[in-house]
């Protein structure tokens, strides 16, 4: 039972470190992507598609042309914005490496405690009916 315990522990570690590899690699080509200005073209022509994108029609009983028409405008005015900002972002991506490599490790403690405890328990259950079978034999 002791090596189940390792052996899921070592699959979850695994697992929480590909997770966290793969996710460091997104970020450091998003941030890339918002650097180098393709991002903000994409930006653009999603608020482009955005901005004339009709009411969808079982939407319409239910809420008012007009506050469909300002959420639009919201969208569109925050996209603009985030293009403006993309190029500031390339320098973030360093720091948010760093995040997730910390987030990383307090999981992975987390994992490794949880194993502990479970390796602690099953010790302390195989015992157990020992300590019990020489108390009732003495």
């Amino acid at each position: 039972m002791k090596t189940l315990i390792w052996v899921l522990f070592a699959v979850l570690v695994l697992g929480w470190t590909g997770l966290a590899a793969v996710s460091v690699q997104l970020t450091e080509w998003l941030f890339g992507a918002m650097a180098s200005g393709e991002a903000g073209a994409v930006t653009g022509q999603v608020a482009g598609t955005l901005a004339n994108w009709p009411i969808p029609a079982w939407l319409a009983p239910w809420v008012s042309p007009e506050m469909i028409q300002a959420l639009q405008a919201s969208w569109v005015e925050m996209l603009g914005w985030l293009s403006a900002i993309m190029p500031s972002m390339a320098g973030l991506s360093g720091l948010v490496s760093v995040l997730v490599w910390v987030f990383w490790g307090l999981g992975a403690l987390t994992l490794l405690a949880i194993a502990v405890l479970l390796h602690w328990l099953v010790g302390r259950m195989a015992g157990a009916p020992k300590a019990t079978a020489l108390r009732q034999g003495a």
